[in-house]
């Protein structure tokens, strides 16, 4: 008889992970789209600007200023 090693991963996501991805993801990206959208008026570059604008915004965030 073949055995197999089954394994189970349970993860576990904290709470303020979920908040700190619903206000850099959802509320900072709506700002910055409207932002741009009123700034250009074109709606590919409110899309790219929002993304930009919005991993700038987590990247800076993890940054050790030293």
């Amino acid at each position: 008889m073949k055995t197999s090693n089954h394994k189970f991963i349970f993860y576990t996501i904290e709470g303020s992970k979920i908040k700190s991805i619903f206000t850099y993801d959802i509320m900072l990206g709506t700002t910055l789209y409207y932002v741009f959208k009123a700034l250009f008026s074109i709606e590919i570059l409110s899309l790219i600007g929002c993304i930009v604008g919005t991993e700038a915004v987590k990247r800076l965030r993890n940054y050790k200023f030293t």
